[in-house]
């Protein structure tokens, strides 16, 4: 088909030059991933909201979300904008398309032209990302807006660079909802930050999640440094340490305990036990030490 092959080469020039322009699939990777997380958290808002998840959101807010990947996705692969479409790409105007799932919607002035394809499972923390000519027997009857969802034929016509990766997961999603209620509870950031740490041991949690419970100026200091009363203080009680990606004492006990790696800015309780107590004491990792 004189057609298909056209569109084939379309699709195969801008996905190089899309390569290209993220550095390579391992970057454009990890860039999707942020992006995705990034858009979501940042329409969630946990401080200023108490929300947690996808599902907690108004639907206006969840449609928001296809606009504030948009914007990330131009932005760290530094793409031009188009002048009919989302930006361009190869000397082609390409449309951005988001879902939840797999309902993208295609506008009238993207008919016939390319689309970058961008679904995301946030339960399970899944993307998927991908090229597509909006042709006509790939669409389905338009709605009043005269929009088109993609048929069967449509959707097996995608070119996918990433299919069912794995993006940064969603830290409350792996919370049970009356321990997320039992830390979000706490009068205070430090009450908050203390039940965290009781509640969720042996797991990596990030700088991002450490912000939202803490929800106050300076949300670091409950981890970064501690008086009579701070969080360490608490923990310490309980045999309970605090270890980060960025000390570099808290990896030789990461390794005997047998605990996850942690990345830079990541953070993880841990209650010591047996011989950990006298190695956690001399790295001076239980708070306070003797």
């Amino acid at each position: 088909m004189p057609g298909q092959d056209q569109d084939d080469e379309t699709l195969l020039l801008i996905s190089r030059a899309l390569l290209k322009s993220a550095g390579g699939l391992t970057r454009l990777t990890s860039e999707v991933g942020e992006l995705l997380r990034e858009s979501f958290d940042g329409v969630i808002k946990t401080p200023k909201t108490g929300r947690r998840l996808y599902e907690e959101l108004e639907k206006t807010e969840k449609t928001h979300i296809g606009t504030c990947v948009e914007i990330e996705l131009r932005h760290r692969l530094k793409l031009a904008r188009g002048k009919v479409l989302d930006c361009e790409i190869a000397g082609f105007e390409v449309d951005i398309k988001f879902s939840v799932g797999t309902s993208w919607m295609i506008p009238p002035e993207a008919f016939a032209r390319p689309c970058i394809i961008i679904s995301a499972d946030e339960k399970n923390a899944r993307c998927c990302f991908g090229f597509f000519i909006a042709q006509s027997e790939y669409l389905n009857a338009g709605n009043r807006d005269q929009k088109c969802s993609i048929n069967k034929l449509g959707r097996e016509s995608i070119r996918w660079l990433l299919k069912d990766e794995p993006y940064p997961p969603n830290f409350w999603q792996s919370v049970p909802r009356d321990v997320a209620d039992k830390i979000a509870s706490g009068r205070s950031g430090n009450d908050r930050m203390i039940t965290l740490f009781r509640e969720v041991m042996d797991q990596p949690i990030s700088r991002k999640v450490i912000e939202d419970v803490a929800a106050q100026k300076d949300p670091m200091r409950r981890v970064r440094s501690d008086k009579t009363r701070g969080t360490r203080n608490h923990l310490a009680k309980d045999s309970i340490i605090l270890l980060c990606g960025d000390w570099s004492e808290a990896q030789e006990l990461i390794r005997v305990a047998g605990l996850p790696s942690l990345g830079k800015s990541e953070f993880m309780s841990h209650r010591v036990v047996g011989d950990e107590v006298a190695l956690a004491k001399r790295l001076g990792l239980l708070w306070p030490p003797d």
